[in-house]
Order: C-alpha cells, then structure tokens, then sequence
C-alpha cells in the first residue's frame, strides 16, 4: 500500500489546509513587508538599535491588533488563530523587556560612554551608554502611552490591546529607586520634541494597506475553516473505527497481536501524513494539530509494554514450556518490538521530533530478559562446602545442564525470526554475561586446591562440546570468548597463583 492510499480519506482536506495557509503566509509576509516590519529583532538588539526594534515591534503589534479589530466579538476561534499566528510579537516583546532590564540593572554603578553598541566594551562591569539609556526612556515614554490608550479604549467599551497593558514604565521605576535615575522615568506622555520619532510608529491607513487587512482576514477565516475541516476528517478516522478504543480493549483481554495491529495502522497514518506535511514545509504546524489526536495513544502503548514486561519477566519459562499460548504472545511482543524499532527509525532518518519517541523497547524488555537470566544462573547454586566437598563442581554442573537447556529451547523458539535480528545471539550473551559474574565471584572467594581444580576445570571446559561448543547450539564459542572472556586474565593468574 502506497503512501496516498493510506491517508487517502484525509488528503483532499488536508491539501486544502496547506494550500490556504500557504497563501496565509504569503500575504503576511506581502503585509509586513508594505509596512517595512522585520520580525527578527536580534540584529537590531545586537548592533545597539533598540528603539529600531522597538519600532518594528509596535508596527507589528498594530498590524496584529488591526486583524483581531476586524474580527467579530463572536469569533473568539478566530482571534486565538490569528493570535496564535502572531507569535512572533510577545517574542520580541519579551526580547525587548530582557534587554531593558539587563541594561538598567547595568545602570547600578555610573554610566559610562561607550563605543555604540550600547554597552562599554572597556569595562567588566557592563555599563551601558547613554545613548541605549536614551532609546529606553523613548521606548518607556511611548509604551506608557499605548498602556493608556489602551485603558482608554476598555473603559469606552471597545476591544483592549492583547497583553497590554505591558507596565514597562512601573517596571523600570522599580528598578532604578534612585533620584538620579528616576529623573528618566518621568513620563507624562510624548514631548513636542520628540514628535518625529512618534511618527516613526505610525502605519498608514491608506486603502491598500486596508485592502491588505481585509485580504488577511479572508485568509485567516478560510485557513481556520480547512483546518477545522482537517481536523473533524482525522477525529472521524479515529473514532469511527474505534482503533484506539479497540486497541486498548484488545490489551485489556491479552489479544496483543490485535492490538499491535491497530496501533501500527494509527501510526502509519501519522507517519505518512508529517511526510506529507514535510514535503510542503509544513511539519511543524501539522506536528501540532496532531498531537491532541495522538496524546491518548501513548497510553496504550504503555498498557501494551506493561503487558509485554510480564511476559518477559517469564521468557525463559514460556520458551521453555509446552503451553503454546505463551509462546504466541511472546512471538507477538518480540515482533511488536521489531516493528516498533523500525517506526523509530524512520522518524528518525527522516528527522522527525516526537513527543515519547522513540519508544527504545528493545533495550527496555531485553534488560528484563537479561536482569532475568541473572537471577536464575544466581539460583543454580544449591550447596556449598559445608554440604558436599565437592560443591563447585555440583554447582556448576547444574549451571551447564540449565544453560544448554534454556539456550537450546531459546534457540528453538527464535529460528522464527530472521537471523538479521540477533535475538538468539543476545541470549547468549545474557547467559554468558550471567555465567561469567557467577566465575568471577566464586575465584573471589577463598578456594581450596580440590575447589580451585574443579572451578578451573570447568572454565577449560566451557567452550568444549560438553557445554556451549555443542553443535545443535550452533555457538562460535571461540569468537564469544575471544571478544568476551568467562574470566579476565588478572583472575586467572590470581587462580593459578593461589594453586601454586
């Protein structure tokens, strides 16, 4: 099944979406560029420009303000879209804010000139000049003046500003107490002298730039009506054929492999449509409308990976068992894990950035396994020296029957998978990791010659036929003891030292 028929029923709409919002962003850009705004304030702050800054933010707050005037009071959807759209301005809002306070709180020695940028490149302490202090008062003098007109328009009723009023000016007379510096804060609207840079701010309202405004409101209502539209078709899919409600109940009644189904075909969905989105430049805002669909889907999969921790906490018995059923739902988790490896591979390669992804099952549920074979080389010692004088050899017999036992019976189970995956040579390595802790803390004790003959006895015999070199085991044991030793060369000799 191609990429187009699996999101077939949600195409038509979702092009629909990414074709209006593409000419939603052509026309904002058409907008701010008419009225000479730059969004991307940071050069501006990095070469001393403040006040520039400032300025392309007041115009881009207006143009804001101006769209959400248009629409009607009942339109609170559309507001919060085309809010939502204007990110931009309470960024750089914010950035001017830092910059004012870092600067003032700069201020706490004398001021001192510098070389233009705003700050005295010759001092540690960060002075800045007195020209940044004057494009700051500007800015608090002509701020404080918007708070008021704001104040203004609530009180006669009309639509307030968004996050305003902004406080600049209580702010910065809270930071500088002094009457040295309080002589700046005083504000009581623009001064007659100043007049010219007030009209810096200003954006014509001639008829195009009207013409503009309605253009965009045009857009910002259809592009909220295809998204809405994207929206209810995805809503549809998920729950007309129940997948999510399905999927859980499948977990809840043990029928993992109907499970995994329904959730592979969920996220095939999701896969398929931000590849889409991608191949229009559209990821992040697809990403988005996405992400209150998908959230729920996250906890099935751990209702999933709880189920599956309880059949690998019992691996090595269901392998071992004759009750097939087991075995099928281990089959299952050990494809899930799989499949689910391959979907955080290809959001990977293809550079998407998920919310709980990638999931990592693989090494969850094989560090069970191998926490699990731990315990059980652990269990395989049932005397000591005190029982029988020859304890380690019985100990370690022991071992070596359950070892070829369960790698066998692992071995048996596993050839269903292709080799490609090293399912049964991970086993492998669980037992001889497992294997090898339990030699080193038995040459770590306090060994007599019978017991020391016996331990090193077994460790020549380790990769011989009689243990992992068994042919049906089909084990380059050779290579597995040469990549990772049973015993590190220091405790050999130390062994070899305590016989001598």
């Amino acid at each position: 099944m191609n990429a187009k028929e699996v999101i077939d029923e949600l195409l038509p709409s979702l092009n629909e979406y990414i074709r209006m919002k593409s000419k939603l962003d052509l026309c904002l850009q058409l907008l701010l560029d008419s009225a000479n705004i730059v969004s991307d304030v940071k050069s501006c702050i990095s070469h001393g420009e403040l006040f520039k800054a400032y300025k392309n933010f007041i115009k881009y707050e207006k143009c804001r303000n101006d769209l959400l005037e248009l629409s009607t009071d009942n339109e609170n959807d559309e507001q919060k879209f085309i809010a939502r759209h204007f990110n931009d301005v309470e960024l750089m809002a914010e950035q001017i804010r830092g910059v004012i306070r870092l600067a003032l709180t700069c201020t706490t020695g004398n001021f001192t000139k510098g070389n233009g940028n705003g700050y005295d490149s010759g001092s540690d302490t960060g002075y800045v000049t007195d020209d940044m202090i004057k494009q700051i008062r500007k800015i608090i003098e002509y701020d404080a003046k918007l708070d008021a007109n704001n104040e203004m328009r609530k009180n006669n009723g009309l639509m307030s500003f968004l996050n305003r009023p902004r406080n600049w000016k209580n702010l910065c007379t809270n930071m500088v107490p002094n009457t040295v510096k309080i002589d700046m804060m005083h504000i009581d609207g623009i001064s007659s002298g100043r007049r010219s840079d007030a009209n810096d701010f200003r954006i014509d309202h001639d008829t195009a730039y009207c013409d503009e405004l309605l253009a965009m409101r045009k857009y910002f209502h259809e592009t909220l009506l295809r998204e809405a539209e994207f929206c209810e078709n995805l809503k549809k899919f998920l729950e007309m054929e129940n997948i999510l409600e399905e999927a859980n109940n499948h977990i809840t009644s043990s029928n993992l492999l109907a499970a995994i189904e329904k959730l592979v075909k969920v996220e095939s969905k999701r896969y398929h449509l931000l590849a889409f989105a991608k191949s229009h430049n559209e990821f992040e805002t697809i990403n988005k409308l996405l992400i209150p669909y998908y959230e729920p889907i996250e906890q099935i999969y751990a209702n999933f990976i709880n189920e599956a921790k309880y059949y690998c906490i019992r691996g090595i018995d269901i392998i071992r068992g004759k009750n097939s059923q087991p075995k099928k739902q281990l089959e299952v988790i050990l494809r899930a894990i799989e499949i689910d490896e391959k979907i955080d591979k290809l959001y990977e390669n293809n550079q998407f950035k998920l919310a709980n992804r990638p999931h990592c099952w693989r090494e969850m549920l094989f560090k069970i396994i191998e926490e699990r074979v731990q315990q059980r080389v652990e269990a395989f010692q049932i005397e000591d020296r005190k029982l029988n004088q020859n304890w380690v050899t019985r100990n370690l017999e022991i071992c070596r029957l359950y070892i070829v036992e369960d790698l066998y019976a692992a071995k048996h189970f596993l050839r269903i998978f292709p080799k490609e995956h090293q399912l049964y040579n991970n086993f492998i390595l669980f037992y001889h990791n497992g294997i090898a802790g339990k030699i080193s803390e038995l040459a770590k004790g306090e060994l007599n010659k019978r017991e020391l003959i016996q331990l090193l006895s077994w460790i020549r015999q380790y990769p011989g036929g009689n243990m992992l070199g068994m042919p049906f085991l089909e084990i380059n044991t050779m290579a597995l003891i040469q990549d990772r030793p049973l015993i590190e060369r220091s405790e050999l000799m130390h062994l070899f030292d305590m016989y001598a």
